[in-house]
């Protein structure tokens, strides 16, 4: 897409995805994953406002691709327990996204099985709030030791 410039908006989002789907790439999930095809895999992190994740979500759903939607459950900007906000994520649910966990690593200790445990909790806490099963973690400010590591 080189020599393009989009704006930063909503509508240069929209854009920005369409100048993709023109170029042949598809937006996939992180399971559809293959090397000798053009993709994308569209995340979002949900730090600040449920309101614009669900306009992003409309967004991308008017334009048939879907993508991952992460929550922070110990925002200070948002309470996603509340009745409007469990109604737009499970909106966002509804368009074809995804709805993962955006574990605040911070939070906890580097431990893995600590941090384990927190993200089985979480999990648990956000599948109550959107009636769904939630198969993906990103990490909110990952602890330092966590950077670089894998675990199989």
């Amino acid at each position: 897409m080189s020599g393009d410039v989009v704006e930063f908006s909503t509508r240069g989002y929209q854009a920005l995805i369409q100048g993709f789907k023109d170029r042949g790439y598809s937006a996939v999930g992180y399971e559809d994953i293959h090397p000798d095809q053009q993709h994308i895999i569209l995340r979002h992190d949900i730090d600040m406002s449920i309101e614009a994740a669900v306009r992003t979500a409309y967004i991308e759903s008017d334009l048939s691709v879907s993508a991952y939607y992460f929550v922070l459950l110990r925002s200070e900007l948002y309470n996603p327990y509340t009745e409007r906000n469990t109604k737009s994520l499970r909106n966002i649910l509804s368009l074809g996204h995804q709805i993962g966990l955006h574990l605040d690593a911070s939070m906890y200790s580097s431990d893995w099985s600590n941090l384990e445990s927190a993200a089985e909790k979480e999990c648990g806490i956000l599948e109550n709030i959107i009636q769904e099963k939630v198969n993906f973690i990103s990490f909110h400010r990952p602890h330092r030791d966590l950077l670089g590591n894998s675990r199989n």
